[in-house]
């Protein structure tokens, strides 16, 4: 009787699912089971919180790009560093107990993270969001969307002496008509990337206190200026986002409504996640392109944040790898000797 039932139960799945379909079940219900075990074994807030960014529906959307144009193509050592943020695994370009040439002389860590979004001198951190943002611009123009970039006296109406300059300006906003104002920033899913003084992170995000940078991850937490990472916190997906979100809104929201303007903050994440607003703004520039293009509204908008995420990691491996060349050679300290002119010159000459 026992294995009669079994195998009516068996035929009902192949019945309902085909084989096929009976793979995937059970892939699935593999796939979920390892997940959980994996996930409830987590203790460490900074992992956690990665990859919880990392679980946002778009943080990937870079490894599905066809290097087919030199707008998706990516060199082998980005992609290597891509790789390893992306992995929470070792850069393999930094040396154990180096400190960074910023103003806080932080131990770097091992995973790139006060290279890539922490670090301000230099100013690799603001060319990738100059490449971000002139991203934007590019896929809403090519939607049909006028847009103009950090506009100014564009807050002058209600006072004269405002020479404040948001990213973008979009002449009409394609739900409303009305001109919206549009700010750009990237944010670290992992307190504490910036190195201030006084903060510790993961046992080699910023170094141990020998800055050997090899301690135990699970054995440190990452503070920021006396803020703990908890569970709860790192288990809130978008929050990085959010907070930066806001932090955009209280400066530009009521001063934009004070001059008749609307206004969006466009958010990322660096692991990925991108904040509701900037998956609102491409959404409704895919589907004012859709007449224009001729292309169904959800092809443009997959490949918008396709190739949105692909400027996002390239750049932030880019900024990366200029950087930590310019840490570990001192290339700072020799520019008045060694020129980029001076080496092409030299390359010239002697071709």
């Amino acid at each position: 009787m026992k294995w009669t039932r079994i195998s009516i139960t068996l035929a009902s799945i192949f019945t309902n699912f085909g084989t096929r379909g009976l793979q995937k079940l059970f892939y699935d219900k593999l796939h979920a089971s390892r997940w959980t075990t994996f996930w409830s074994g987590l203790t460490d807030p900074i992992e956690v919180a990665w990859l919880t960014s990392l679980r946002g529906p778009h943080a990937g959307a870079w490894l599905e790009a066809y290097p087919k144009t030199k707008a998706f193509t990516i060199s082998n050592s980005e992609f290597q560093t891509m790789l390893c943020y992306r992995l929470h695994l070792a850069q393999p370009q930094i040396i154990a107990g180096t400190r960074c040439d910023c103003r806080h002389h932080p131990y770097l860590d091992r995973y790139g993270h006060h290279l890539i979004t922490g670090c301000t001198k230099g100013g690799q951190r603001h060319r990738t969001h100059d490449t971000v943002k002139r991203e934007i611009c590019a896929m809403l123009n090519y939607c049909g969307l006028w847009t103009k970039q950090e506009e100014v006296g564009i807050f002058r109406n209600q006072d004269p002496n405002n020479n404040m300059r948001p990213d973008i300006s979009v002449l009409s906003d394609p739900v409303t008509g009305n001109k919206i104002v549009m700010d750009v920033s990237i944010t670290s899913p992992i307190p504490g990337a910036a190195g201030l003084s006084g903060s510790v992170m993961v046992g080699g995000i910023e170094g141990d206190e020998d800055g050997t940078g090899t301690g135990d991850v699970a054995g440190a937490r990452l503070r920021r200026t006396g803020s703990v990472m908890t569970l709860d916190k790192a288990k809130d997906k978008g929050r990085a986002a959010r907070t930066a979100a806001a932090a955009k809104y209280r400066k530009y929201d009521q001063l934009a409504r004070s001059n008749g303007l609307g206004f969006n903050s466009l958010i990322f994440e660096s692991a990925g996640h991108m904040h509701e607003d900037m998956l609102k703004v491409l959404t409704q520039a895919a589907k004012h392109g859709e007449a224009l293009r001729k292309v169904p509204w959800t092809r443009l908008m997959r490949f918008m944040v396709i190739g949105l995420s692909v400027s996002l990691q390239r750049g932030l491996a880019s900024s990366f790898l200029q950087k930590v060349a310019q840490v570990n050679g001192r290339l700072g300290l020799c520019t008045s000797r060694y020129t980029f002119d001076l080496v092409d010159g030299y390359d010239r000459i002697h071709a």
